[in-house]
C-alpha cells in the first residue's frame, strides 16, 4: 500500500503522486485501515497515537520519540520532541535547519539522529549510534552526510560508535568507562561464557538491561555465569539501569577491584 511506503501516513498530493486516487482513499475508510488524521493528511488506522498526535500539531516527530517509534534507544520515551515550522502550545520547541526530510509521522532517519545528538546526553547519543551501526540501518554515505552537518564535538562522537555493544546499557556503561579512562575489553570470552566488560585480568562488570536479562531463565543464567566466574578467580560486579544513578559508587567499587586484582 502507498501509505506504507510513505511511512505510515501521507499527505493527499503525496498519494496522488503514487497514483492513488480520491475514491481509493475513500474505500479504505470505510474498510477501516486509513483515517484521516486532519484535512489534508491520512494514515493507517496501526500507526501510533504519538504519531497522530504529530501530525495533529502540524509537526513531526524527531529526536528520542521518532528514535522510540523506530525501536531505537530512547532515554526519555516520556518526552515529546517534535519538529514543527511553528510554535505548539505548552511544548518547547527549537530548530537547526529550515527544510528537513521526512516519512510518515517523523523527521527522516538522518535528520532525527542530528537532532538525537543536538538533545540528548553524549552517553545517549552513543547508545543510538551504537544501535544504528549494530543494525546497519545508515549506511556509510549517511555517516559522512551527519559529519558534515555536526559540529565538532558531535562529530567526535559518530568516530566512537560500535556494533560491539548488545545494549543501551553497555554503550552507557561503555561511554563513562572510557571518560574515568578505565581501560576494558568489551564481550570477552571466558571460559564458556562471554563477559560484557572485562576490565583489568580479574574484574568483570555484566550489564543486566531488560533486554536480555528480563524473564527467569535468563536470571538462572546469570547466576550460573556469575558462580562459574567467580569460581575461576573473577570479581563480579552487575549493574542495572537504575544503578547508573549510583555511577560514583559503581565506579569506586571497579577501583578498589582492579587495585585488589593487581595487587594479588
Amino acid at each position: 500500500m502507498a501509505l506504507r511506503r510513505r511511512g505510515g501516513a501521507a499527505k493527499t498530493n503525496q498519494l496522488r503522486a503514487l497514483g492513488v486516487g480520491r475514491g481509493a482513499v475513500l474505500s479504505a475508510m470505510r474498510a477501516e485501515t486509513v483515517i484521516r488524521v486532519r484535512k489534508g493528511w491520512f494514515a493507517l488506522t496501526t500507526v501510533s497515537p504519538l504519531e497522530r498526535r504529530a501530525l495533529i500539531d502540524h509537526g513531526f516527530l524527531t529526536c528520542s520519540t521518532a528514535a522510540m517509534i523506530r525501536g531505537l534507544p530512547a532515554k526519555d520515551p516520556r518526552h515529546y520532541h517534535l519538529r514543527a515550522n511553528r510554535p505548539v502550545a505548552g511544548e518547547r520547541s527549537g530548530r537547526r535547519r529550515q527544510k528537513f526530510a521526512t516519512t510518515g509521522a517523523s523527521v527522516s532517519l538522518l535528520d532525527m539522529v542530528e537532532d538525537y545528538l543536538h538533545c540528548q546526553p553524549a552517553e545517549w547519543s552513543l547508545a543510538l549510534l551504537d544501535a544504528i551501526e549494530r543494525q546497519r540501518v545508515i549506511g556509510d554515505a549517511d555517516f559522512c552526510e551527519l559529519e558534515e552537518r555536526l559540529p565538532r564535538h558531535l562529530r567526535a562522537l559518530l568516530a566512537l560508535r560500535s556494533s560491539i555493544p548488545e545494549s543501551p546499557l553497555e554503550s552507557v556503561i561503555r561511554y563513562r568507562l572510557m571518560q574515568a579512562k578505565i581501560r576494558h575489553v568489551m564481550q570477552h570470552p571466558i571460559g564458556p561464557y562471554r563477559v560484557d566488560f572485562l576490565i583489568g585480568h580479574g574484574v568483570v562488570l555484566e550489564a543486566l538491561g531488560a533486554e536480555h536479562h528480563a524473564n527467569r531463565d535468563a536470571w538462572e543464567r546469570d547466576r550460573a555465569r556469575t558462580i562459574w566466574l567467580k569460581n575461576a578467580g573473577y570479581e563480579v560486579v552487575e549493574m542495572t539501569y537504575n544503578q547508573l544513578d549510583d555511577w560514583q559508587q559503581v565506579l569506586s567499587v571497579l577501583k578498589k577491584l582492579r587495585t585488589y586484582q593487581l595487587r594479588r
